[in-house]
C-alpha cells in the first residue's frame, strides 16, 4: 500500500525537476535547483535531535530529515533551532522545513504549514518526587514548576496557580529538577522516556499525571509550498504504511506505541484516497491545547492578520489578542509591569531622599555604609543585583509572586539613588 503514495511523490518530483532554475516557481523548485534542503533541527533533545562534541546531530528527527533529502536527491544542511526560532525559521525562509518536536495545535496551525499524517506524538507529563501526593493541578498551588521555553502547554500550567521557572533546553530543566531548583517539572513524556532505565532517577522521581496529547509535524512555509507539502504528506503516509517510522524510532530507542497504532490506522483501505493521498477524514486535526474561548474582538484581529499577510508581514503574530486565555495572561503581565514601573519610581524617590539624608549626616556609622551601598548599586550590573535579590529573598522566605515583585522594585530603586551636590 505504500507504493502508491511514493509513486505519486516521485511523479511530483519528476515534474519539478523540469522547472526553470532561472525563475523557480516555488520552494520545491528552489531546493532542487540549489541541490540543498535546509532543515531546522534542535540540538538538545535526546533521542530526537542531539548535538555531539564533534558538531554532528543524531536522532529520530535527524534520520527523517536525511530520508527526505535522500528522496529529493539533494544534500541536507542543518539550521539549529530552538522552541523560539523553529517556526519563524520556516516562515522567514531561513529553513525549507523544520523537524523540531513541533506539536500541531490550533494556535500554531495558522503560523506555518503542518504536514499530516503526523510523525510522532507525546503527552505533557508532570514529574515529581516519589511519594508526593499529587493527582492534579489543584495539589500544586504555589509550587515551583520547571517548564521548557516555548511549550504549548505552558499556558495551561500558568493557569494552575503555580510559579514557573523557564529553561531554554530540556537538559537545563532536567538538571534543575535533579538539583532541587524545583520539586516538579513539566515536559513531553517523550523526553522523560530516556530516564526510564536510570535507577537513580526512577528511584527519586515519577510521572504524576499526563495531559494534552499532542501530535508532532514537519512544518514548512504557508506560501509557495504546495508541491513540497504534497511530497512530504505522501512520504509521511508511505513511511507509516511500510514501517519506516517505526524502524527509525526503534533504532533510537524511542517509544513506538504511537507509531504502531498509526500504522494500523493507515493500513485501513478507507484511509487511502485517490493517487495515494491520505483520506482527509482519517487525518487527526490540530489539538486544542488552549480553551476555545475567543476574545470579543478576535474577528477584528483575524482581519488585521489577513491584511498583514497580504503585505507579506509573516513575522507578526497577534494570537495573544485572539485567544482569551492568552489575552488574560497578557493583561496579567501588563499589570505586573505597571506595578513595577510605579513601584520603582516611588521607591526611587524614597531611596533618593533617604540616601541624600544619610550622605550629609554627621554620623560616620550611617554615612559610610550608605555611601558604599550607593556605589555598589550604581556600578553593579542590574541582572547581577536581581540575581542576588532572588537568592536573598528565596533564602529568607518562600519566594512567592508578590514578594518577587517587591524584590524587583527594591533592586530597581537601589540602582538609581540621588547623590546631593557637594558630597
Amino acid at each position: 500500500m505504500a507504493g502508491q503514495p511514493r509513486a505519486t511523490a516521485q511523479a511530483i518530483l519528476a515534474t519539478a525537476r523540469q522547472d526553470d532554475c532561472a525563475n523557480p516557481p516555488d520552494i520545491l523548485a528552489e531546493i532542487l535547483c540549489a541541490k540543498v534542503l535546509t532543515v531546522g533541527l534542535r540540538a538538545s533533545y535526546p533521542g530526537f535531535s542531539r548535538c555531539h562534541r564533534d558538531g554532528t546531530l543524531t536522532g529520530f528527527e535527524v534520520d527523517i530529515a536525511q530520508a527526505i533529502a535522500d528522496f529529493l536527491g539533494v544534500t541536507r544542511e542543518t539550521l539549529r533551532v530552538d522552541p523560539k526560532s523553529r517556526i519563524p525559521a520556516v516562515v522567514r525562509r531561513q529553513a525549507d522545513i523544520a523537524l523540531a518536536t513541533i506539536g500541531h495545535d490550533r494556535l500554531r496551525d495558522t503560523q506555518a504549514r503542518f504536514i499530516r499524517p503526523h510523525y510522532y506524538a507525546s503527552r505533557t507529563a508532570l514529574v515529581g518526587p516519589r511519594g508526593a501526593a499529587v493527582r492534579d493541578w489543584s495539589d500544586l498551588a504555589d509550587e515551583t514548576v520547571c517548564v521548557p521555553l516555548g511549550a504549548s502547554s505552558n499556558m495551561i500550567v500558568a493557569g494552575a496557580r503555580v510559579r514557573l521557572l523557564i529553561f531554554d533546553t530540556p537538559r537545563q530543566l532536567a538538571d534543575a529538577l535533579n538539583f532541587g531548583r524545583c520539586r516538579f517539572a513539566v515536559h513531553d513524556d517523550a523526553f522523560f522516556w530516556q530516564y526510564r532505565d536510570d535507577p537513580t532517577w526512577s528511584g527519586r522521581f515519577e510521572i504524576k499525571f499526563t495531559i494534552a496529547p499532542l501530535r508532532w509535524s514537519t512544518i514548512t512555509a504557508n506560501r509557495g509550498s504546495d508541491r513540497l507539502a504534497d511530497i512530504l504528506t505522501l512520504l509521511s503516509l508511505a513511511w507509516h504504511l511500510d514501517g519506516t517510522f517505526q524502524r527509525l524510532a526503534a533504532a533510537r530507542r524511542i517509544n513506538t506505541d504511537f507509531l504502531e497504532a498509526e500504522r494500523q490506522h493507515w493500513l485501513a483501505p478507507i484511509c487511502i484516497g485517490p493517487k495515494g493521498y491520505p483520506n482527509p477524514g482519517c487525518l487527526a486535526p490540530p489539538a486544542a491545547t488552549l480553551p476555545d474561548l475567543a476574545t470579543p474582538f478576535a474577528h477584528h484581529i483575524a482581519r488585521l492578520e489577513a491584511g498583514l499577510a497580504s503585505m507579506q508581514a509573516d513575522g507578526i503574530d497577534l494570537s495573544a489578542l485572539k485567544h482569551q486565555a492568552m489575552f488574560d495572561q497578557l493583561l496579567h503581565g501588563v499589570g505586573i509591569s505597571i506595578i513595577l514601573v510605579i513601584g520603582a519610581i516611588t521607591m526611587t524617590m524614597v531611596c533618593s531622599i533617604g540616601v541624600a539624608t544619610a550622605l550629609v549626616s554627621p554620623r560616620r556609622w550611617l554615612r559610610w555604609p550608605v555611601m558604599t551601598l550607593t556605589t555598589i548599586g550604581q556600578t553593579a550590573p542590574l541582572p547581577l543585583l536581581m540575581f542576588f535579590g532572588y537568592v536573598l529573598a528565596g533564602g529568607l522566605a518562600e519566594f512567592i509572586a508578590p514578594r518577587a515583585v517587591l524584590v524587583s522594585i527594591l533592586v530597581l530603586a537601589s540602582t538609581t539613588p540621588a547623590t546631593p551636590a557637594g558630597t
